[in-house]
């Protein structure tokens, strides 16, 4: 073989390794996040979830649910919805016939809008899919990135009375069965005015009924059944008047509705609002004012002196309940709890 020859030879050569490790990294770094810090493992794929309602619209939670082979139990994903427009991301195994379910509840558990489609999701990016919700309601585009998991839920079962909390743990292993160290989980439920779950996982109770916890972590799902037996459920509140002056002698009524089915009943309730800026200002309601320990509206006062408060916007802080005498216990119903339940009140307060 001539020189000349051996030398184009070896031209090709390195050509050739330096074309296959350039494509090794181009993967290699098209698969080190799953959109949530985490490096996802093949097999699943990372979709971006957009849907538009419209800030009228009175939409409190969008529950997606992905179906197909091999996801067994279905992956359940809750989206934040803020403005209108519910923004997120969901993680699916790759495979064919992967079912997207969209519903969208409002404050008491009624699907105002629902829509699915079913598409094949394969490794790498994948191409926009829109559809409907309802009659037309908002489209969901979605695009995706590789990753897989398995992950365990614990405990499977559990009991929690209404106002009350029982938290769950969740661990990520990869295929080998190595927890993946950092692996984000994502918490959901399917009746969020039953029990609503923390991004900790932990589960409180509102309203006596059976619920499922669905966790997800790099496309792989686990799922917990808890049952909210009942107990003290916060039905509703109203704050009067709704625009009010500093003045000396200014007076705020909250108003609660409660209920709870244990023996001794309620004792009290204490409503805490909350200005844009300063201290809370909070009042006790010692006994209903109308009905029973049982069910009943317990009301307070709160009185403002001229210049506690900065005038503006006081939203509810929260409301925290005590019941069955001195041996009983409280629940403390936070923003988060009290908007699961559709309880919302404003006051404005102005010079």
């Amino acid at each position: 073989m001539s020189i000349l020859r051996s030398t184009r030879l070896v031209r090709r050569v390195r050509s050739a390794v330096a074309a296959a490790l350039t494509t090794v990294l181009a993967l290699s770094l098209a698969c080190t996040s799953a959109g949530d810090g985490t490096a996802p493992p093949s097999g699943s794929a990372v979709l971006p979830f957009s849907v538009t309602f419209g800030a009228n619209v009175p939409v409190a939670t969008l529950v997606i649910t992905v179906t197909g082979a091999g996801i067994s139990p279905a992956l359940v994903y809750n989206l934040p919805i803020v403005s209108g427009t519910a923004n997120g991301n969901i993680t699916v195994p790759v495979g064919t016939a992967r079912t997207i379910l969209a519903q969208a509840f409002d404050t008491s558990a009624v699907v105002l809008y629902s829509g699915s489609t079913t598409i094949n999701v394969v490794g790498g990016t994948n191409p926009t899919v829109s559809f409907s919700l309802g009659a037309g309601v908002g489209t969901v585009p979605i695009t995706a990135v590789v990753g897989s998991a398995n992950i365990t839920l614990t405990p499977t079962t559990s009991t929690v009375r209404a106002g009350n909390a029982v938290t769950l743990a969740a661990t990520v292993r990869d295929a080998q069965g190595n927890v993946i160290p950092g692996a984000v989980v994502n918490y959901a439920t399917n009746l969020p005015p039953n029990a609503w779950v923390s991004p900790a996982g932990v589960v409180t109770g509102l309203d006596a009924g059976a619920v499922t916890i669905s966790a997800t972590s790099l496309g792989a799902a686990a799922s917990a059944a808890v049952t909210v037996s009942a107990g003290t459920a916060l039905d509703l509140m109203t704050v009067a008047p709704s625009t009010m002056s500093t003045g000396a002698g200014a007076t705020l009524t909250a108003s609660v509705t409660m209920r709870d089915a244990g023996v001794g009943g309620l004792d009290s309730v204490r409503v805490s609002l909350a200005p844009a800026s300063g201290a809370p200002q909070s009042c006790m309601a010692t006994a209903p004012f109308t009905g029973t320990r049982a069910s009943g509206v317990f009301r307070c006062n709160i009185v403002l002196a001229p210049g506690a408060i900065v005038t503006g916007t006081m939203t509810v802080g929260s409301v925290q309940a005590f019941w069955n005498g001195p041996s009983g216990g409280s629940t403390l119903f936070t923003p988060t709890l009290l908007n699961a339940r559709g309880v919302t009140a404003t006051v404005t307060v102005t010079p």
